[in-house]
């Protein structure tokens, strides 16, 4: 609604200052003309030159309203919190009024409230800093964006900061990054603040420099108020507010509020006895106001409180008109005791082991009462109305804060905490943790519904010395759903990381691997269902699952996995970072392993945490797609080559990418040395130049490189920048020195302009692979004049070889192919060691880690894949794959399923086990698009040249075999009776074929280019489609359309006709499922909730489901009556194709990693043959 509001404003002043600006020219041209004007305007003619300055100022003025406007705001932020409510005995303090005016000050950066006396607290810091926040001044200057964040002793190591850092983040953004490092952390934090508008940002009881550093690291319209105990962890140049002991009119408030009349006398000592301290002020008032409501006369009550802390306290010994010295530690703990022990004499019996009890529970957390009631009765056996009169009683005493919010919130001064855990020995807080668990975990781990439990159940676990418990509970499935539901697909895989076994280790591996298909879904019990169908066919979980589906508690509808996955994760796969929008064409490591960096087609440079899977900055680059990156080996920066130009990024840094260097005008092809120092580049003229911010030399040849647009890259530098290697159109590589600039080397290889090239680490050997897929190592040394050398021959492989990299230890070097498999290959022998399954598309980049233990690559598929690199112990199949599956279909007694695949042939498998029965090859190219006839003699396959091949399914024997006229991919459809095939493509004209001879029986007039077809149940009608998003119905007896259906935006991909022919099913290219009635000609559009295109619809048999699938890698089912996605499951790669079982209970896929079959669950377990 916020967006609507802005929008309609700046429009509205657009209008304004458009019509301003008119009426301003009007009255300029007016100062030199003597025509008059209409009514009122003639005002404009008579006095022209106020005007031009009263509408230019008004004009100014409106610019500046929507300059205003337009300042950074992020509307999918979470609303901010309301201002705090301050309690009604907080005295106002002159403190307060410093820190407001330091937080609101032009300039203000840090601001630091902290006291004089390191290590104390309860002097109210905190109470302070909700002044603050509550003060009107401070609302209005940030405009609400006031946020607190409570980071505590506790939080201590980079791990527990970074989660702290990223809690703040989602706080204030909404962004659920994660991190593992608290300096990346504070980095993305600051670069979303940087695009906000002003925002306060209150760090509350701060105890070490390392917890502040990540919030310091920038961000522009950002001030911070920090509230700490260690005046030495607030940074250089803060401005300080100092909170001590309260002035004596200060004091004498707080000591005495909404108390009867006191003894001077004894209001004076009670100031000295308490060094006019915050905290003990507010304890000893609630401990007199306690004794005066049992009955006790208020003097008297005042007077035991005296006693009490003379006796016991910091004045033990001295006489009691002594102030408390604050500047002992040892002092303040006695005066905290002593006033603590004087409140305990008030607690009923057994309060003060209660009271000592919740100092379990994690420092500055908020506890729930319910989960304080099952640790009592668990302890001491109270039930719940004398555990909640507790509480209160402890809230009267300022024990503790109640808040009656969610079932009631307890929170314990931290100070207190502490002095209640000094009381404790380790076994007792041992067991403490482990009675907690004991009383709060419930078997059914789903319903588990309260986050302090959810969030820090693990942490207990580990504390209560029960690792084995923690690992169970961690592991799990309830466990899981349920952290994933609360917070997201990272929350599991953080539970186990917190426990080091191996079994944790491998479980927390699982998760990771399936976190980029783990995003949120609505409902979500579909969700959930994903998460099933990503681990159901893993080791542990499997059982777990089959138990799950079993027992079928709010689960159905659901789609399970029938089948084998054809992308279960690569047991190598480590992470897998989604970046689907743009095609990757290129990737980076940083030399010490931190981080990954990503560049794409638009000029977008995305750099992740190589652990954590974070993004810890973006870049955009104006100059084009970035076609290269380049680690610098000296100071931690990223070389980016887009187009053109080579940019420096640091990223470490909010700062925008910097030029290093402008290559000439036309370049085509540029290589950055490792060091950044200097570049090569070639033109569209076949130069080669050597280039620096100071100079630029071209090298003298006879030669032309490799041509621009070859999708591959002909220039590679060596690792240590001496050699440059250029692969030329004659099919040779040149090997240059770059400091002589002379030439060094020629490599004879066979003619081929589309070749990769890479050196080994010592440059000693030169790699070179090409689109046919021949892989060849040349050696370089023991020669010492330019001439040509011989290659050896390592391997030929069947697809074209799109990247490459050669390990830093020079031992292995790595492809990555047009089929989306990585490759990895010994380079003594040229013998593969490792095929690695994952990308759904073709490789475009490929970069080893500088310890050769891992290494990244980049595909078509928009991944980038992170992957352990095996052992070289044993052989490994090179070949491994059978191609994307383009087109699917299930034959229409159910017997066999029909799939084509992108490695030219189409393959029948046995629906019963999937195992293949047939393969049928010899297609000119990838199939595109199936039809069965419904009797089963035949089955058409077309291809995108125009060609269509009718085979026997029963023999594998041709059939027929034709062209359509015009080439392209065209869909096909078979008749009802099976005496003929429709197909309809690029020209738009539909035509019906003879499928036993190929003739031509009937063409339609052409109603523009169509991308779908479909036959209606009674095979007299075809419906149409194509790119100009209208359905067009024809009479096959008329050969006439008849109808014309409308609806939605863009290209319809595929269609589908219900059963009965009552409806007519589309999949829209804008992502949307699109539904007519076609007698009516009514329609509407089902949501998948992004713009990427739906490929293929099919209809169930029974015309109540509809399932769809398209780029977005996920296939739905929808009821087709309501329009409600009923179920769901995600793919690591787009999909093409989708067919229903006759029978209803099973939906086949094809998509670029192949083809999955998933059972669709409806009936009751009882009903449901598939559980058998």
């Amino acid at each position: 609604m916020l967006r609507v509001v802005k929008t309609v404003a700046l429009c509205v002043a657009g209008v304004l200052t458009a019509a301003v600006a008119v009426l301003a020219s009007l009255a300029a041209n007016a100062a030199t003309s003597r025509d008059r004007w209409p009514g009122l305007l003639d005002t404009l003619r008579t006095d022209p030159w106020p005007w031009v300055s009263v509408l230019g100022v008004a004009a100014m003025a409106l610019a500046a309203v929507a300059a205003f406007s337009g300042r950074p705001t992020v509307d999918e932020d979470p609303p901010p919190p309301g201002a705090p409510t301050v309690p009604a005995w907080v005295v106002d303090r002159e403190e307060s009024h410093r820190a407001v005016a330091a937080v609101c000050a032009p300039e203000a950066a840090d601001v630091g409230i902290t006291t004089s006396l390191e290590g104390a607290g309860g002097f109210g810091k905190s109470t302070l800093a909700t002044l603050v926040c509550s003060d009107r001044r401070v609302r209005r200057r940030f405009r609400g964006r006031v946020y607190t964040v409570t980071v505590g002793r506790d939080v201590r190591g980079r791990a527990a900061i970074a989660a702290k850092v990223a809690e703040a983040t989602v706080f204030i953004t909404g962004d659920t990054t994660a991190f593992d490092d608290p300096d990346r952390a504070g980095d993305h934090l600051w670069r979303l603040l940087s695009r906000r508008p002003r925002t306060l940002l209150v760090l509350d009881d701060v105890w070490e420099p390392d917890q502040l550093a990540p919030f310091l690291r920038g961000g522009r319209n950002c001030v911070r108020l920090v509230t700490t105990r260690v005046p030495a962890v607030l940074p250089p140049g803060s401005a300080r507010v100092r909170v001590d002991e309260m002035s004596p009119a200060q004091a004498w408030a707080v000591l005495t509020w909404e108390l009867p009349s006191l003894p001077e006398d004894l209001i004076t000592g009670l100031l000295h006895a308490t060094g006019r301290w915050a905290l003990l002020l507010r304890l000893t008032n609630r401990l007199i106001a306690r004794l005066i409501a049992t009955g006790t006369d208020p003097g008297s009550a005042a007077r035991h409180a005296l006693e009490a802390l003379q006796a016991q306290g910091p004045a033990l010994g001295e006489p009691p008109a002594d102030q408390l010295d604050l500047d002992d530690p040892a002092r303040r703990s006695r005066a905290v005791r002593a006033t603590i022990e004087a409140g305990i004499t008030l607690l009923p019996e057994g309060g003060a082991r209660r009271l000592a009890e919740l100092s379990v529970f994690v420092e500055d957390e908020s506890i729930p009462v319910p989960l304080v009631i099952q640790l009592w009765r668990a302890t001491a056996g109270l039930a719940e109305l004398p555990a909640r009169e507790l509480c209160t009683l402890l809230d009267r005493l300022s024990l503790v804060t109640l808040s009656p919010a969610s079932g009631g919130r307890i929170t314990l001064h931290d100070v207190l905490r502490d002095y209640l855990r000094s009381g404790l020995d380790e076994a007792d807080l041992r067991s403490l943790h482990a009675v907690l668990m004991d009383a709060t975990l419930p078997d059914d781990l789903r319903s588990v519904q309260d986050g302090y439990l959810l969030d820090h159940a693990v942490e207990h676990l580990l504390a209560a010395g029960q690792g084995g418990r923690a690992e169970r509970l961690a592991g799990d499935l309830g466990w899981v759903e349920a952290r994933l539901h609360q917070r997201g697909p990272r929350a599991p895989a953080s539970d186990l990381d917190r426990i080091s076994t191996p079994t944790a280790t491998a479980l927390a591996r699982d998760l990771i691997r399936a976190a980029p298909l783990l995003a949120p879904l609505e409902p979500p019990h579909i969700l959930t269902s994903v998460l099933h169908g990503r681990l159901a066919q893993l080791p542990h979980w499997d059982h777990q699952i089959a138990a799950r589906w079993a027992a079928d508690v709010g689960l159905r509808p659901q789609l399970v996995p029938h089948w084998a996955l054809p992308d279960l994760p690569d047991p190598h796969l480590m992470q897998t970072l989604a970046h689907p929008e743009n095609n990757l064409l290129s990737v980076a490591i940083d030399p010490a392993g931190i981080w990954v960096a990503t560049g794409d087609d638009v000029g977008e440079v995305v750099i992740w945490d190589a652990s954590t899977r974070a993004v810890l900055a973006r870049e955009h680059i104006d100059a084009g797609g970035v076609g290269a990156l380049v680690p610098r080996l000296d100071d931690g920066s990223l070389m980016a080559v887009a187009g053109s130009t080579i940019l420096s990024i640091d990223p470490r840094s909010s700062r925008p990418a910097a030029v290093a260097f402008a290559c000439p005008e036309e370049t085509q092809h540029v290589a950055v040395a490792p060091h950044g120092d200097w570049y090569a580049a070639t033109d569209r003229h076949g130069h080669i130049c050597i280039g620096d911010n100071a100079s630029i030399a071209y090298l003298e040849h006879p030669f032309r490189v490799a041509a621009s647009g070859s999708g591959l890259q002909p220039l590679a530098v060596s690792p240590n920048g001496r050699l440059l290697a250029v692969a030329c159109r004659d099919g040779s590589v040149r090997v240059w020195d770059t400091v002589t600039h002379t030439q060094t080397a020629q490599v004879r290889l066979p003619l081929d302009q589309k070749r990769v090239i890479a050196f080994s680490s010592d440059g000693a050997f030169l790699v070179a692979a090409d689109s046919s897929g021949r892989i060849r190592r040349c050696n370089l040394t023991g020669h010492s004049a330019p001439r040509p050398l011989e290659t050896e021959l390592l391997t030929v492989r069947a697809e074209k070889v799109k990247a490459l990299t050669v390990a830093p230890s020079g031992n292995w070097f790595a492809t990555g192919d047009s089929d989306g498999l990585v490759r990895l290959w010994r380079l003594s022998n040229g013998r593969a060691f490792a095929v690695l399954r994952g990308h759904g598309g073709s490789v475009t980049s490929l970069m080893a880690a500088t310890d050769g233990s891992w290494l990244a690559s980049t595909g078509r598929d928009g991944n980038v894949r992170l992957w352990e690199v095996p052992p070289q112990l044993a052989e490994a199949e090179p070949n491994g794959t059978s191609g994307a599956v383009t087109a699917v279909g299930y034959a229409h007694d159910a017997s066999c399923l029909a799939t084509a695949r992108s490695d030219s042939t189409v393959r029948i498998h046995k629906t019963m086990n999937g195992t293949e029965s047939r393969l049928l090859n010899g297609l000119p190219s990838p199939g595109r698009s199936l039809a069965w006839a419904p009797d089963g003699s035949w089955l058409a396959t077309s291809m995108g040249s125009g060609h269509v091949v009718v085979w026997n399914p029963a023999t594998g024997a041709v059939l027929t075999t034709f062209r359509i006229r015009s080439a392209g991919l065209h869909a096909l459809t078979a008749a009802p009776d099976s005496s003929w095939l429709a197909s309809a493509g690029p020209d738009g004209s539909p035509r019906l074929w003879d499928p036993q001879s190929g003739r031509l029986l009937l063409s339609l007039p052409s109603a523009g280019p169509a991308h779908a077809i479909s036959v209606f149940p009674d095979g007299t009608r075809i419906a149409a489609a194509g790119e100009r998003g209208v359905v067009t119905i024809w009479d096959l007896a008329t050969r006439t359309p008849i109808t014309r259906l409308t609806g939605g935006s863009g290209a319809i991909l595929a269609l589908s006709a219900a059963p009965d022919g009552s409806w007519l099913f589309g999949a829209g290219k804008d992502g949307t499922v699109r539904l007519w009635h076609p007698q009516t000609g009514a329609y509407r559009a089902l949501e998948t909730g992004n713009d990427r295109p739906v490929r293929s619809v099919a209809a169930s048999p029974d015309g109540r489901w509809i399932a769809s699938v398209g780029a977005d890698a996920t296939v739905r089912i929808w009821d087709s009556a309501s329009g409600r996605l009923v179920a769901a499951q995600r793919t690591e790669a787009s999909l093409r194709s989708c067919s229903w079982r006759p029978d209803g209970q099973h939906v086949a896929v094809g998509g670029e990693r192949g083809l999955y079959v998933y059972k669709f669950r409806t009936a009751r377990p009882g009903n449901d043959p598939t559980l058998q």
